[in-house]
């Protein structure tokens, strides 16, 4: 098989991987977080092999299949504004010569994609009364839950760096 043809399969085996893994975050609304955190962690393998031009095509076309075919369009709007993209982000904002500069953008970016994602879910349908009642509290969570989550995916990025070089 040329690289080619390897290349466009492995990106189409992850985009039908990450929309099997938002179809259930769809249907076992308990799981919508975790499994729309495990569709993003499905891009990092094509990251790491084909760099992030490949990956945002991957992205982009999980993108518009979760919005066509999900029951639920919550984890597609999880995914396109955060889990989804924030591998392709990630890889750039570690770009950066200064780790403050680094997590600055990531605090940035995960508040401003939060705030979207609030008030764009605040207009489908009506949020628990703990977020509308404690917003608040809402943010810092979210960044305390942001950053364990960074650091695993950073972990995890050096195993698939270490295990699958690229050629």
């Amino acid at each position: 098989m040329g690289q080619r043809a390897k290349k466009l399969t492995t990106g189409g085996l992850t985009a039908a991987a990450a929309v099997v893994a938002l179809y259930l975050a769809s249907v076992v609304p308990t799981m919508t977080i975790a499994l729309t955190a495990i569709a993003g962690v499905l891009l990092v393998f094509d990251i790491v092999r084909y760099g992030r031009v490949f990956s945002f095509g991957v992205y982009a076309v999980t993108c518009i299949l979760a919005f066509l075919l999900l029951p639920s369009k919550i984890p597609a709007v999880w995914f396109a504004l955060l889990f989804g993209i924030y591998p392709i982000l990630k890889h750039i904002f570690e770009g950066c010569r200064s780790r403050g500069v680094e997590w600055l953008f990531k605090v940035l970016y995960v508040v401003a994609a939060l705030s979207i994602m609030l008030f764009a879910l605040r207009a489908v349908l009506p949020l628990p009364a703990f977020v509308t009642e404690h917003v608040v509290l809402v943010y810092p969570i979210f960044l305390v839950a942001f950053f364990l989550y960074d650091v695993a995916f950073t972990r995890l990025i050096g195993e698939l760096i270490r295990r699958f070089p690229k050629r």
